[in-house]
């Protein structure tokens, strides 16, 4: 499909938007765990017992936008910049 110099524009912007969004929930992601596994190893009290069950949305949506920002890449026609 070939864009219009706009649309390109667009997709580039887009795809912009959809790697930050990867990115914070790739980091609120880890982070959790990370805050998870440091309790379990020192004993201590769980932040949140269920919070490892609750990073499924998380990890989902990572994926999904990681998924479409592959797809804005190409359509924008540029390479991707990011390896998840």
């Amino acid at each position: 499909m070939k864009l219009t110099p706009a649309q390109r524009d667009m997709a580039a912007a887009v795809r912009d938007e959809l790697l930050l969004m990867f990115q914070d929930a790739n980091g609120l992601m880890r982070r959790a765990l990370t805050l998870e596994l440091v309790c379990r190893q020192y004993e201590l009290p769980a932040i949140d017992g269920a919070l490892v069950p609750k990073l499924g949305p998380a990890v989902l949506a990572a994926e999904a936008a990681h998924a479409a920002y592959e797809e804005f890449s190409a359509a924008a026609g540029e390479p991707l910049k990011v390896a998840a």
